[in-house]
C-alpha cells in the first residue's frame, strides 16, 4: 500500500535506512535487519536520499533543498535518533538519485552534485576564415 525505496545499510551491517511514503509523504526510516524489524522515523517533515556517515554515528537526508544531519545510535540493541538539524541549503532542488550528494568518510565534508542554474546554449555558430579578415583590419606589415 506504500513506497519503500533508496535503502541504505548502516556501516556495522546491523540496520537499514529508506524512504517511506507510509505516512503519507517520503519519510526516513530505520529498520533492524534482525528478525524483530523494529522500525524508527527518523526525519520529521519529510525526506529522502538516505545516507550513513562512515562510522554509522549520522544519517544524512534531503528534506526539500536542505541536507539534514542527525545523531544516531547504532551500537546498542536498539536505534537511537535525536533531532534533525539542517546543515546546509542547496542552490537547486536535486532529483531523486541517489548519487547526488557523497559524504567524506571525516563526516565534516560533502560533494553535492546540483542541478545548472545558468543558460546553457542549444546553438553553436561556427565562423571559418576568421584570422583572414582580422589580418587585413590590422595590415599586418
Amino acid at each position: 500500500t506504500f513506497t519503500e525505496a533508496s535503502p541504505r545499510i548502516s556501516p556495522n551491517g546491523r540496520w537499514v535506512a529508506y524512504v517511506s511514503n507510509e505516512s503519507g509523504r517520503d519519510e526516513i526510516y530505520v529498520r533492524a535487519l534482525d528478525a524483530s524489524g523494529v522500525k524508527t522515523q527518523v526525519s520529521r517533515q519529510g525526506g529522502r536520499v538516505p545516507v550513513w556517515s562512515k562510522d554509522g554515528r549520522e544519517l544524512f537526508f534531503l528534506e526539500n533543498a536542505s541536507l539534514m544531519g542527525v545523531p544516531v545510535s547504532t551500537a546498542g540493541e536498539a536505534f537511537e535518533s535525536g533531532r534533525p538539524t539542517a546543515l546546509f541549503t542547496l542552490r537547486r532542488m536535486p532529483s531523486d538519485d541517489g548519487s547526488i550528494y557523497s559524504v567524506a568518510p571525516d563526516g565534516h565534508s560533502f560533494v553535492v552534485i546540483e542541478p545548472l542554474t545558468t543558460y546553457v546554449p542549444t546553438m553553436a555558430h561556427l565562423i571559418t576564415g576568421w584570422s583572414r579578415e582580422v589580418l587585413q583590419k590590422v595590415q599586418v606589415k
